[in-house]
């Protein structure tokens, strides 16, 4: 979907997308036009009346990259935090993300000084990563963990440890360090293999650049390492 041009069916999909994104952050439509300082009549006539020209192109592409889309998918290489439940990201991901990503996106339960925290949602295609970090509405419901029999997509793998420190400054990485937050969150929520961290650092990496599994990279470990045994 372009934004350079775009047509009455493109923008209805886009308005879809801009709905399920504030949805997803917790954000209300007079709290994104008072931060984008767009006229809220104007967004709502857009987002809530669909009127396609009560919002131009050039706010269109603004509102999309402040809620972290491109060309009204799930913009890759960057920090998605969002504040939300488990049944919203079920039907959102379908939605927001590719077939080819949906399927192979890897769903890590997250604890920050030993208690659940978050949930994250990773996933990578070629030189793109995808990582989301999903915080429930407020401190008193349970992560938004999403369960892959119900809803027909992603992998659930272990909980990934971190400290209060380490998982607030996780939550700061910025553009263009979202490869190394993805593999930071899959290397902690794998178990524990007899290698050296850095053998395991490096084997994961290429593992994810190759298109290969977890599991078959750490079969490939178990068999170089009895080979030489």
């Amino acid at each position: 979907m372009s934004l350079i041009k775009i047509t009455a069916d493109d923008d209805k999909i886009l308005r879809e997308r801009v709905l399920c994104m504030m949805d997803l952050r917790n954000e209300k439509l007079t709290q994104v036009a008072r931060t984008l300082n767009l006229d809220s009549g104007g967004l709502s006539g857009w987002v809530n009346g669909g009127i396609q020209s009560r919002l131009s192109t050039e706010k269109k592409r603004l509102l999309s990259e402040y809620l972290g889309l491109l060309h009204g998918f799930l913009a890759p290489n960057k920090m998605h935090i969002w504040n939300t439940d488990s049944e919203t990201i079920e039907k959102a991901m379908p939605l927001l993300v590719s077939k080819e990503l949906l399927n192979g996106i890897r769903i890590v339960p997250m604890y920050s000084g030993g208690q659940p925290v978050s949930c994250a949602f990773l996933s990578s295609f070629i030189d793109d990563y995808f990582v989301v970090i999903a915080e429930p509405r407020n401190s008193s419901l349970h992560p938004p963990i999403v369960n892959p029999k119900k809803s027909g997509w992603g992998i659930l793998e272990n909980h990934a440890l971190f400290s209060t420190a380490e998982y607030s400054d996780l939550k700061k990485t910025e553009d263009g360090n979202i490869s190394e937050a993805y593999l930071k969150i899959m290397i902690r929520s794998m178990t524990e293999i007899n290698s050296s961290m850095i053998d395991w650092v490096i084997l994961v990496k290429e593992a994810v650049m190759a298109g290969v599994t977890i599991e078959e990279a750490k079969e490939r470990l178990f068999t170089s390492k009895t080979s030489h045994s």
